[in-house]
């Protein structure tokens, strides 16, 4: 079920998205009183809107082509009657034009997004409830005490590579202990990614795992590197895990 409703969520943010954009590109079947604008700064001077972008086909104009409409035309019933016209196949010369400014009235998509924000809304509400509102179920790691872990141990590591003779035997510390970090505490944070979603909702999870991705990362490459014998950029990736998961951290709170 929590697999649905993530999938109906991603669904609503692609839906509105569309929608959002739609908000600026009005058709051009619209009653022509539907194109007066109330803003003085950006209307023609007849109280039309006016096209923040070009339109139309390319004509004749100064020596060369052009659309037929460029930006700056306002949107006189005369121009959105031209524009409107069906053709042979149907459709209208021009579908929709590109304004600067909103109109509610003017917004094909309205409902869409509308719909879309309420959908979205209660599909994160029933995501919580399966999550428990953010309550870790018995026997599953904090997200907070796993990245809190890792970031330990990275620097425990590190204090205790750099501390021995052998780059022999640096390598394989840093094989055995990042790949044991690999098997736990980095791999129990994003398993808890219901709880996090929970806590802080989808965009606070994105910004969250944004910076621990990065992080994770270096720890692979570092463990990668100590394999294939390159302790130099082991040490760099062990150094430069840190301060990305760090920061996860910090997004986390």
């Amino acid at each position: 079920m929590k697999s649905l409703l993530g999938m109906i969520i991603w669904i609503c943010v692609g839906v509105g998205a569309v929608s959002a954009v739609a908000a600026y590109f009005v058709p051009t079947t619209l009653d022509a009183e539907l194109y007066r604008s109330a803003n003085e700064e950006k209307k023609g001077p007849n109280g039309y809107a006016v096209l923040a972008s070009p339109a139309g086909p390319d004509v004749p104009r100064d020596g060369g082509e052009g659309p037929q409409w460029p930006a700056g035309t306002e949107l006189t019933p005369e121009v959105v009657g031209a524009m409107s016209a069906r053709q042979d196949d149907g459709e209208p010369l021009v579908r929709r034009v590109h304004l600067a400014e909103f109109s509610f009235a003017r917004w094909s998509h309205k409902w869409y997004f509308l719909g879309s924000v309420i959908v979205l809304t209660l599909s994160g509400l029933g995501q919580k409830v399966l999550s428990g509102n953010g309550q870790l179920k018995k026997g599953a790691a904090d997200p907070v005490d796993s990245l809190a872990a890792a970031i330990a141990e990275i620097k425990s590591v590190h204090a205790d590579v750099l501390a021995m003779q052998s780059d022999k035997a640096r390598m394989a510390e840093i094989v055995e202990r990042v790949g044991e970090l690999q098997q736990t505490h980095l791999a129990n944070f994003p398993e808890a990614r219901d709880v996090i979603v929970a806590r802080g909702g989808l965009a606070k999870y994105a910004n969250v795992m944004d910076a621990f991705a990065g992080g994770e990362r270096k720890v692979n490459r570092a463990w990668s590197a100590a394999a294939d014998g390159d302790l130099g950029e082991s040490v760099e990736n062990l150094e430069l895990a840190v301060p990305l998961l760090e920061e996860a951290a910090k997004r986390l709170r």
